[in-house]
């Protein structure tokens, strides 16, 4: 079976506090983007569950959650055994944010709950012992591709509590996406948050506003987009904020007069919301000759490239 391994966006991202267990409890509101890994599986019934996997990137052999996935199902001898055999062409960038991993493990744990061979309750234990990103996109998952449903999902606590939010919404953005060449530590991200362990309410302001207006208006406004990472990451990675500067340049000599930048999660993807009344072609067209034109050194920060893509 083949099946897209789609990243995800956070549109609102509030640390409230940090645990007792060194997690924090977050606010959060998620987003699939169409920007995808391809995933080919094939099941095998076997004596116990084992992964073969080929992937077009050797970094990711040595350590990669689909072992932990399968590690983990080996705990359940309530569960039949299969051999799991997965080609992985990754197309999301390693490390930039868009939850490629987890969403590879999110793609596995939604075919094996169609398939009728794990629950829900499995699906979420597993989820939750792989990553606080996977159960998240694992429900974005359900409704957009079971339930045929255009869903964002509110993502709280240790992003063990989910709540999807359905609604036939309007997006009046694409994305440009930028992934500089500059990798960004999540633990060291958190840390400059600096967050104590005081309890606070379960909902962050930020994503509280979101929520009022999204359910009114039925209607993405980039006014209301969040990320409370980019005021600690653009001042401890200054090549980051350098990137962001180059970018918004070449957006306004192309004459992009509105837009709203996010960092992406942690980083170290840079997202620019364009409204669509910019003729997407004439922009990628524009942006693309002004890129040509950078200097080697500002390229350096820039050689990873970029994607025009959208929330979807």
């Amino acid at each position: 079976m083949y099946l897209r391994s789609y990243g995800k966006i956070n549109l609102v991202l509030e640390v409230l506090s940090k645990r007792e267990d060194n997690y924090h409890n977050i606010s959060s509101i998620f987003s699939l983007v169409n920007i995808y890994d391809d995933v080919y599986i094939n099941l095998k019934r076997n004596s116990k569950w084992e992964l073969v996997l080929d992937v077009n990137n050797l970094e990711l052999m040595k350590s990669n959650i689909l072992f932990r996935l399968i590690n983990n199902l080996n705990r359940y001898k309530e569960l039949k055994g299969f051999l799991l055999e997965v080609k992985l062409i990754k197309r999301i960038p390693i490390g930039g944010g868009l939850g490629g991993g987890s969403a590879n493990a999110a793609t596995i744990l939604f075919y094996l709950f169609i398939k009728n061979i794990i629950n829900l309750k499995i699906a979420k234990e597993l989820a939750l012992k792989l990553g606080a990103d996977v159960f998240p996109i694992f429900i974005l998952y359900l409704f957009k591709f079971l339930y045929k449903k255009n869903i964002l999902v509110l993502n709280l606590g240790r992003q063990d509590i989910v709540v999807p939010l359905v609604h036939n919404y309007i997006n009046p953005y694409y994305i440009l996406f930028i992934f500089p060449n500059i990798s960004i530590s999540t633990k060291r991200a958190f840390e400059l948050l600096s967050k104590d362990q005081k309890k606070l309410n379960l909902i962050g302001p930020k994503t509280k506003d979101f929520l009022i207006y999204f359910r009114e208006k039925k209607i993405l406004d980039y006014n209301f987009f969040y990320n409370e990472f980019e005021r600690v990451v653009l001042l401890e990675y200054c090549n980051i904020d350098l990137v962001k500067n180059i970018v918004e340049e070449i957006l306004r000599d192309i004459g992009i007069k509105e837009y709203r930048f996010l960092l992406s999660g942690s980083g170290s993807t840079l997202l620019f919301f364009i409204p669509k009344k910019y003729k997407k072609n004439e922009v990628i067209n524009d942006f693309n000759k002004r890129y040509m034109k950078l200097s080697q050194k500002e390229l350096f920060n820039l050689k990873k490239g970029f994607i025009f893509g959208e929330v979807f």
